[in-house]
């Protein structure tokens, strides 16, 4: 149903099969597309498994926390819009079944904020030598002295960063200190169970107060701490709650990331820095993973192509098996394999020059062979007789038919699973 106003001459909505929309003050319209392709492409469950990580990382942030991070956004775009134009061509892979488990986290090298103030930015190597946790360099100095504990106050620091980086820093001043780690996440799952995996999204802040007594540290929830670096020339802060080997183990256990936003609210809204996540190696190591390893790119893409399932139809999306890849495809003529035919990614077109055969075997790499049945393939463009499966493996099984095929047939053969094509044999 359509909503507005005829006086006026605006409406929002659909009428028939005309749908209505405003942009930029202008009345628009066109025809509702009630059928819409969806092949399923390799390039679009591509686009659809980036998106469901970075849609995924958004909803599990605090709300409202990319509110304004993105300056000089158009006035059509969403916040959201704007993170995922950011972030897209970097984001990991996610299936849609982890993309619908809520406790299963979305992780990548993510671009936080974009700005105009100068970005802060993570120090992890100074002078060739690798620090024990990231430090966030704020200002510069000849030689700057941290006071005692009890000294070490918002006051303190907002006095220093008006001394040292006038041009830079002013009294209202944010600087947001963002933590996440998740401490139950091994590998990147494309079929993750219901479990809690540890994930957290934690931020701090620190308002620049010339009046403010209270400790950077309780501010930054315990987990920073003002420190220097280079003989007392770099003054900031860094991640974890102490230094040494103790602070490198903060750091380095599970999966940790971190970043600092520098923000000022202006008459015009918000200015922010540009940041960007800066990750521990558990954390860069299973991002890596996510977005080279092959197999999981393939469990992944199997997922968005299967055929979704309601629950209340007697299965759900955890329970079916999903097959990721053909191990191999053999014809049979009079017993002996006269088509022996390597390894591909699915769905694949087999092009083969005919000859008269009597029987099919096809191995395929699945995730759940034991939830797996004949009665789950379906053969098109033969008759077929006797399909059976067979377990191989705890990752393969081998589904089998016979058939009595003399003459080519005159349309492809297509072996599916659950609806959805593997294989698709054409005869020359």
């Amino acid at each position: 149903m359509a909503k507005g106003n005829m006086i006026l001459g605006y409406l929002r909505g659909a009428i028939g099969d005309i749908v209505f929309w405003r942009a930029k003050g202008q009345q628009m319209a066109r025809a509702r597309n009630r059928a819409p392709a969806n092949p399923r492409t390799e390039y679009q469950m591509t686009q659809r498994a980036k998106w469901a990580d970075v849609a995924k990382f958004v909803k599990m942030a605090p709300p409202r926390f990319f509110k304004y991070a993105f300056e000089g956004k158009g006035v059509s775009l969403t916040d959201y819009n704007v993170f995922y134009r950011e972030n897209i061509l970097r984001s990991p892979m996610m299936s849609r079944t982890a993309s619908a488990n809520p406790a299963y986290p979305a992780l990548g090298n993510f671009v936080m904020s974009r700005g105009s103030l100068q970005s802060i930015g993570a120090i992890t190597e100074y002078s060739a030598v690798t620090l024990d946790t990231p430090f966030f360099k704020l200002a510069e100095s000849n030689n700057v002295t941290i006071p005692s504990e009890t000294g070490r106050t918002v006051a303190w620091l907002t006095n220093q960063l008006l001394a040292l980086s006038p041009s830079r820093y002013r009294v209202g001043d944010i600087l947001t200190f963002v933590k996440i780690s998740c401490n139950n996440f091994g590998t990147p799952l494309a079929y993750p169970e219901l479990s809690d995996y540890g994930y957290s999204f934690e931020y701090y802040q620190i308002v620049l107060s010339l009046s403010d007594l209270s400790l950077v540290k309780s501010r930054l929830g315990g987990f920073a701490r003002l420190n220097t670096l280079g003989d007392n020339k770099l003054l900031g802060i860094s991640f974890g709650s102490t230094s040494g080997s103790a602070g490198a183990v903060e750091w380095s256990s599970d999966l940790k990331a971190t970043c600092m936003i520098h923000t000022r609210n202006i008459s015009g809204g918000l200015l922010v820095s540009s940041e960007e996540l800066t990750v521990n190696d558990n954390y860069a190591l299973l991002t890596e993973q996510a977005l080279t390893n092959s197999a999981y790119i393939q469990q992944v893409l199997t997922d968005w192509r299967s055929a979704e399932t309601a629950i209340l139809q007697g299965q759900s999306l955890e329970s079916a098996s999903v097959v990721n890849s053909i191990t191999s495809l053999k014809l049979y003529n009079s017993g002996l394999v006269y088509q022996n035919l390597n390894e591909y990614t699915i769905p694949k077109l087999y092009n083969i020059e005919f000859e008269a055969f009597e029987a099919v075997q096809i191995n395929l790499s699945v995730t759940e062979p034991d939830k797996m049945s004949s009665n789950q393939f379906t053969v098109e463009g033969i008759e077929i007789t006797s399909p059976d499966i067979a377990k191989l493996s705890d990752t393969s099984i081998q589904f089998a038919f016979g058939c009595d095929v003399e003459t080519a047939p005159t349309d492809p053969v297509v072996i599916k699973y659950n609806g959805e094509t593997i294989a698709t044999l054409n005869f020359l």
